[in-house]
């Protein structure tokens, strides 16, 4: 006999409940997420024709190649690297087939906890103001660099100039290690 969510005719109480509590258990064993579950979307991009694999249940995760076969391989490596970011970050992993990501930003208390200086250094080294922008914890200066003509090389000039720090051998750490490290020198 099949049933449906009700109970069916004749099975007891405890019976359905016991089925249920091992059927929602929060002790089963995990499935691992495998790339192979996964239904993986390929295409062109709009501005190269450039061959692309991606997977919809993880957002902007994609990867490109010469060839879908390629694009595909170059996609295997980042989803195992989004899995690995999103479990150490407790957040969960969508299923196979479970439709589109939902974006989610990365946290920027670390960035917003150097106000008034961040802002400072948007408007006086990149010339904008950091309202325009959005910047996480994670976000590096490279990202912006494209606001100096000079790019990189401007930015560090520009940094060594108004706070005497040159910031060459570690530009590519996260903007508030960057920002706390010009904050210790000029105090």
């Amino acid at each position: 006999m099949v049933c449906g969510l009700a109970l069916c005719p004749g099975t007891s109480d405890a019976i359905m409940m016991a089925f249920f509590k091992r059927l929602f258990s929060r002790n089963r064993k995990r499935l691992e997420p495998r790339f192979e579950n996964y239904r993986i979307q390929t295409g062109y991009t709009n501005a190269d024709h450039t061959p692309y694999a991606a997977i919809e249940e993880f957002f902007a995760l994609s990867a490109l190649g010469k060839t879908h076969d390629e694009a595909i391989s170059n996609l295997r490596p980042k989803f195992e690297e989004r899995v690995k970011l999103m479990k150490d970050r407790g957040e969960p992993i969508p299923l196979p087939g479970s439709g589109k990501g939902i974006p989610r930003f990365a946290p920027n208390d670390q960035i917003e906890a150097l106000r008034p200086f961040v802002d400072e250094f948007w408007s006086e080294i990149l010339g904008t103001s950091y309202a325009t922008s959005f910047v996480s914890d994670e976000s590096r200066l490279f990202s912006w660099d494209h606001y100096l003509a000079g790019g990189r090389a401007e930015l560090i000039q520009k940094v060594k100039a108004k706070y005497g720090v040159d910031l060459s051998a570690y530009y590519d750490e996260p903007i508030p290690v960057i920002l706390r490290r010009i904050q210790s020198v000029t105090a």
